[in-house]
């Protein structure tokens, strides 16, 4: 039992209140967000291996759902392909991303074959777009969380209308999701 004690002292444990912050959830906005690259990028191969992808694929999953900058503005470029009635094919990529001054941007034909490597069939792609969604949804409520507790800790707001604002920003994130 002493032994416990003394390895939970000695890391940082639960019996150690010298290193914990003094303000709650500090040491929660120093961690990495929710967020799954292998996902995201299995995502944007799909769409690559099977273009037809792209419906189911956009019907779960917005631009603003990708963390990584690279995926986001390659997620967007194909979205506009899709959406413009040309075809998604490596070779039309390049040309759409270099016409937009990104190709460089998003890390170039490195990082396409890195995408165009991620998966070997476009299979499971709703299923890594939902990996990608839930992540993202998360991400929201961290974020509203967060605003959350800035303004509770404000003692110039007023309890009920904080209720009223909290209450909004999640139900936001629900309308921003949709049913699907």
């Amino acid at each position: 039992m002493a032994g416990d004690f003394e390895r939970g002292k000695r890391n940082g444990g639960p019996k150690d209140r010298s290193r914990s912050s003094s303000r709650p959830g500090a040491e929660m906005l120093e961690k990495q967000p929710p967020y799954n690259a292998e996902a995201e990028m299995a995502v944007l191969g799909s769409i690559l291996l099977k273009p037809d992808a792209c419906d189911e694929i956009s019907m779960i999953v917005r631009k603003e759902d990708f963390y990584d900058d690279a995926h986001r503005k390659l997620y967007e470029h194909m979205l506009n392909m899709h959406d413009s009635g040309r075809r998604i094919d490596v070779t039309l990529l390049v040309d759409e991303l270099k016409r937009a001054n990104d190709f460089d941007r998003i890390g170039g034909a490195q990082f396409l074959a890195q995408i165009g490597d991620a998966v070997p069939t476009a299979a499971h792609a709703k299923h890594y777009a939902t990996i990608v969604r839930t992540d993202a949804t998360s991400r929201s409520l961290i974020d509203a969380s967060t605003e959350i507790l800035r303004e509770a800790y404000d003692p110039s707001n007023d309890p009920r209308e904080l209720l009223g604002r909290a209450e909004q920003k999640i139900f936001s994130i629900l309308d921003r999701r949709g049913s699907a």
